[in-house]
C-alpha cells in the first residue's frame, strides 16, 4: 500500500519494495533479475503473459481515423511535452497521413492545477483545465454539429499582474481561446521529413 514503507521478505530492509520491483522486472524480460537464469514454469509463462500485455500495447501512433484532441501544458515538469504529446504527435502524422489528431499546446501551463493556488504558483502560472474543458467543447461541436476543429497550435499565455503583492484574477486576456484559425507563427505541424515544427 504504500512502497517508502514496505519491507522486503528477502532482506528484511525498509527498501522501497526492492522484491516487488525485482519481481516486476523479471516478469518485463523473462530473466530473473537477481540470478540473470531465464524463468521457468509459472513465473516464465507469466512473464509470456506480461510481454504479450506490453507488446498490445505498444507505440504505433496510429488513430486509424478518429478524431483525437490533445492538450498539454508546455510549463509541465511531470508530463513533458518532449516526452509525451508532442513525441505522439509527431508519430502519428507520420504513420497516418491526413490523421484527425490536433494537438493545442498552452504556455505557462502544467498539469497540477491544484499548485495555481499556492504562492509563487499563481503568479507564474495559469490552468490549464480551462483549455481542457474548451478542447472537449470543439470536439463536441465536431463530432455533433461536423464543426472543423482548429489546426494544432501554440496557445500562447500571459500571467497575472501582481497588485499589491497578490496576483490579480484571470480575465481573458490571460486566458485566449483556442483559434481557429491561428497565426503562421502559432501552428503547430509536421514536415515533409517527419520533423516535428513547434513555434516558441
Amino acid at each position: 500500500k504504500e512502497e517508502r514503507l514496505s519491507v522486503s521478505a528477502s532482506t528484511g530492509a525498509r527498501d522501497l519494495n526492492l522484491d516487488g520491483a525485482l519481481c516486476l522486472r523479471s516478469l518485463a524480460t523473462g530473466v530473473d533479475a537477481v540470478s540473470g537464469r531465464p524463468l521457468e514454469g509459472e513465473l516464465a509463462e507469466q512473464a509470456r503473459r506480461v510481454q504479450r500485455g506490453i507488446e498490445e500495447t505498444r507505440l504505433t501512433g496510429n488513430l486509424r481515423g478518429k478524431p483525437a484532441v490533445f492538450v498539454n501544458g508546455r510549463a509541465d515538469g511531470v508530463l513533458p511535452p518532449n516526452y509525451a504529446s508532442r513525441a505522439y504527435y509527431a508519430r502519428n502524422k507520420v504513420v497516418e497521413p491526413g490523421s484527425r489528431l490536433y494537438y493545442y499546446e498552452v504556455t505557462r501551463a502544467h498539469h497540477l492545477d491544484v499548485l495555481n493556488g499556492l504562492a509563487g504558483f499563481d503568479s507564474r502560472y495559469v490552468p490549464l483545465n480551462v483549455y481542457l474543458t474548451r478542447a472537449l467543447n470543439l470536439m463536441w461541436d465536431h463530432l455533433k454539429s461536423g464543426q472543423p476543429l482548429p489546426p494544432s497550435q501554440v496557445v500562447r499565455t500571459r500571467t497575472r499582474e501582481m497588485k499589491e503583492g497578490r496576483p490579480a484574477a484571470l480575465s481573458p486576456a490571460n486566458l485566449p481561446p483556442i483559434e481557429r484559425a491561428p497565426a503562421a507563427n502559432a501552428r503547430i505541424g509536421v514536415d515533409g521529413g517527419g520533423r516535428l515544427r513547434i513555434p516558441d
